[in-house]
């Protein structure tokens, strides 16, 4: 502060006063002199931060005149207000706040405050310079042309395990990685189609590792509703991020299934909980579908091994061949080619395997013998649903017997022929049923014993 003060004299006192001094009485008649007061100063001097790291466009803030003080009472007047890059002497920009730009990519700010009052009236008027503590390292914007974003699967069944992980990986225009800025990052779905229940919502990106400009998230979906095709945006403070591609589009779709089981050759539909087959033979064939139709789209397995096993195999195509006799159930089982999870499955447990005599005919008697160490001949109920009655009409098609599950014997291409077949069920003394395999209709030997020649089945109870 400068204050000047006046002392005057009365102009006897002054006139007697020079005289006896030996000055100007008018030197004596009035005077001045300056006393010196203190320099404002300043104090918590700081900058407002942005969420995150601070990016190129944000603005930094630091707080104004209720910093300043000055001992004296005198007032502030013109302090200085400047933005520094951390070290340099020469201000970037002055006022109270300051917006990034490009040129700061890299640096750090200060934010230098110099207090100051009228110099007119006060003295010294200038305080000492305060600088801020240095800001977090600006950082660019990150750019297209070095920015990505992927998704690690474009696929996902929606049965609230399976997941796609949405990577972005940002850099700006110095190729420098653009870090800690996951509060800022969002993704916003749109419908592209299904999704009744609305766009789902998607978890934020997370930074993998501080400092990597690496970020993911991981998404999953299952609950009703959340089937159909959703782009993906991701998002900068809820405005554009430019990313290549700036969206992923991401299908979601219902989980896979089994939705039937078929005969190969004389194809007949059983639904995926039936249990076909429960009777087999050797080289018998049947397909499972799956409800995307797509079955070369995974890795088939019997019982855990790929292609199947020696009793049971499978081909890209989903078509199961029986090779020889497995007690127990055996499961098909459908699985993602590259992770191995198993997508779906389906579970059949023989109950009886048959064997055939080829074109050969016999007696009962003979046949009976022949399937003693085949296992036994057949009942009818295990080759048909036909009653059993001397002109029995012909079988349904259904599970738990040969003509049922597998139709006319005949075109299986397994030695079985179009014709009768010896069962083991009594229909007089002397006299056995037997069972016409191409249509599965019961009846009797033509003449009245049996020594009628009829081709031969055996079954093996599993």
């Amino acid at each position: 502060m400068r204050i000047t003060r006046r002392i005057g004299y009365h102009p006897v006192v002054a006139l007697m006063l020079g005289l006896l001094l030996g000055h100007p009485a008018s030197a004596a008649l009035k005077s001045s002199e300056t006393v010196k007061g203190h320099a404002p100063t300043v104090s918590g001097v700081t900058i407002i931060g942005t969420s995150g790291n601070p990016l190129e466009g944000d603005s930094l803030h630091s707080p104004g005149s209720q910093l300043f003080t000055d001992v004296d009472g005198d007032s502030e007047f013109n302090s200085l207000k400047r933005w520094y890059h951390s070290g340099d002497t020469t201000p970037v920009a002055s006022g109270t706040s300051y917006r990034l730009t490009a040129r700061d990519a890299g640096q750090t700010l200060q934010f230098g405050y110099t207090p100051a009052t009228n110099p007119a009236i006060t003295d010294p008027a200038i305080g000492v310079e305060v600088r801020s503590t240095a800001s977090a390292v600006v950082q660019g914007l990150p750019v297209a042309a070095s920015s990505t974003f992927t998704a690690s699967k474009a696929s996902v069944i929606a049965n609230n395990s399976d997941t796609t992980v949405l990577t972005l990986t940002l850099k700006d225009s110095g190729n420098r990685p653009v870090t800690g800025i996951a509060v800022r990052l969002s993704l916003e779905a749109s419908v592209v189609s299904g999704f009744s229940g609305g766009a789902p919502v998607l978890p934020r990106p997370l930074e993998t590792a501080q400092g990597s400009g690496i970020y993911k998230a991981t998404v999953t979906l299952g609950k009703s509703g959340s089937v159909g095709i959703i782009n993906v945006t991701p998002k900068l403070s809820a405005g554009p991020l430019s990313v290549t591609p700036g969206s992923q589009q991401i299908a979601f779709v219902s989980p896979l299934s089994v939705t039937q089981v078929s005969p190969v050759v004389n194809a007949y539909s059983f639904g995926s909980g039936s249990g076909f087959p429960t009777t087999g033979f050797a080289t018998a064939k049947f397909r499972v579908s799956l409800s995307d139709n797509n079955p070369t789209a995974y890795q088939w397995a019997v019982d855990g091994s790929n292609n199947g096993t020696g009793y049971t195999s499978v081909d890209t195509t989903g078509v199961v061949t029986l090779n020889t006799a497995r007690s127990g159930p055996q499961v098909i089982q459908v699985k993602d080619k590259i992770s191995g999870t198993v997508l779906a499955s389906y579970t059949f447990t023989l109950t009886g395997w048959f064997t055939n005599n080829g074109n050969t005919t016999m007696t009962w008697m003979a046949a009976n013998t022949y399937c003693s160490t085949r296992g036994e001949l057949p009942l009818g109920s295990q080759l048909t649903t036909a009653v059993m009655a001397p002109t029995g009409g012909g079988g349904a098609r259904v599970v738990g017997n040969l003509f049922g599950e597998w139709g006319h014997m005949g075109t299986q291409g397994a030695g079985f022929i179009g014709s009768n077949y010896w069962t083991s069920e009594v229909y007089a003394r002397g006299t056995h049923y037997r069972v016409y395999l191409n249509v599965g209709a019961a009846g009797v030997a033509d003449d009245i014993l049996d020594g009628s020649i009829v081709f031969v089945t055996c079954r093996q109870g599993l």
